[in-house]
């Protein structure tokens, strides 16, 4: 957490606050941005944002100055817009003044998250950025481009899924919520997949994406959306964290097993 619906909803909450106004940026917590914090804050000040971007789980701020500020809010990363420094919240890493008097802090309990900037023309170069699979809801994203993607691999589909080098931005839930919608069990080898399993996983990835988008996202431990809403997608797990319960679809009940070093939940009537 967060995955591709929490950073696109994020992505989308923060545009709306920050693009066409002058910005100002402390960084508070120097492990965010390392040796650079200094010369970020000092690159960003007095510019303007252009229009925030997402790449997979990496939200882009442009900004006028032909600098991309970059952040990836990892496990406990998010983003909170108050008004004011009296509702300053706690665990506070960074903090964006935004012309008109609006407050953007980036909030992070585990400290894992990063931020660092780069020339907008470097976006496409950038290691972090460049090495990234197609996003998922591109229309790019082709049953034809996923049987490339998964034809040479060995690994578990669920595993495969969760390759931001093979697909940007689907993490362990949304990767175990698709394929139960697609009736794939998730050690099914990604590479033994048949043409209409194949099929069956591009759209119910794409609509479980698509679903918990339009929910907000999922709220599991400390996500919420920047206006400080709850993601509503918990609320339509078919198998996540619902271990010894019954499956939405058959019956069955719901399995937890560790696969790739993750808990993984899945139906083992109606998942193959």
């Amino acid at each position: 957490m967060p995955e591709l619906p929490e950073v696109e909803t994020t992505r989308g909450q923060i545009e709306r606050v920050l693009a066409g106004r002058r910005i100002e940026l402390e960084i508070r917590d120097p492990s965010l941005a390392g040796e650079r914090s200094a010369e970020i804050a000092g690159r960003v000040k007095g510019t303007r944002v252009m229009r925030v971007l997402r790449k997979g789980k990496y939200l882009l701020l442009e900004l006028d100055s032909g600098d991309t500020v970059v952040v990836h809010l990892r496990m406990t990363g998010r983003f909170q817009v108050e008004d004011s420094l009296e509702h300053e919240p706690r665990y506070v890493r960074a903090l964006f003044t935004i012309e008109g008097c609006k407050l953007l802090f980036l909030v992070d309990v585990r400290r894992l998250g990063e931020m660092f900037i780069i020339d907008r023309d470097e976006a496409e170069t950038c290691k972090r950025l460049s090495r990234l699979g197609p996003d998922p809801l591109s229309d790019a994203f082709t049953v034809d481009v996923l049987r490339q993607r998964l034809s040479s691999r060995s690994s578990s589909i669920k595993q495969v899924l969760m390759n931001q080098q093979v697909i940007a931005g689907v993490g362990n839930i949304y990767a175990q919520e698709s394929l139960h919608r697609a009736g794939i069990h998730p050690e099914r080898r990604a590479s033994q997949l048949d043409a209409g399993e194949l099929a069956r996983v591009h759209q119910s990835l794409r609509h479980v994406l698509m679903d918990a988008l339009s929910c907000g996202g999922s709220s599991i431990n400390t996500y919420r959306t920047p206006s400080g809403d709850v993601g509503q997608f918990a609320e339509r797990f078919a198998v996540y964290g619902r271990a010894g319960k019954s499956c939405p679809r058959c019956g069955g009940t719901i399995q937890r097993r560790k696969i790739g070093g993750r808990g993984t939940y899945f139906c083992q009537t109606c998942q193959t």
